[in-house]
């Protein structure tokens, strides 16, 4: 009976430090998010000038596309008649 004490003891014990070690390394894990969210806050300038950049390089493709949807247009009328 003193060995099986001596044996739930020690499994109580080693099922109770996986549960110290997932603590850590959820900290660990909520720090990183941490870190990566102030690095994001930090890029906030650049990430303003590239939003830019974007959106001036659409509205050039978009009169593009235009042009070629109108001539498109134009052809296929073209084409039916």
């Amino acid at each position: 009976m003193a060995t099986i004490a001596r044996k739930s003891v020690s499994v109580r014990a080693q099922a109770q430090q996986p549960a110290a070690a997932q603590v850590a390394g959820r900290r660990a894990l909520l720090g990183g998010f941490a870190a990566l969210a102030a690095a994001a806050v930090a890029n906030k300038p650049a990430l303003a000038a590239l939003e830019e950049d974007l959106l001036a390089r659409s509205q050039v493709n978009r009169a593009l596309n235009d042009k070629k949807r109108l001539a498109t247009s134009y052809a296929n009328l073209a084409r039916s008649r």
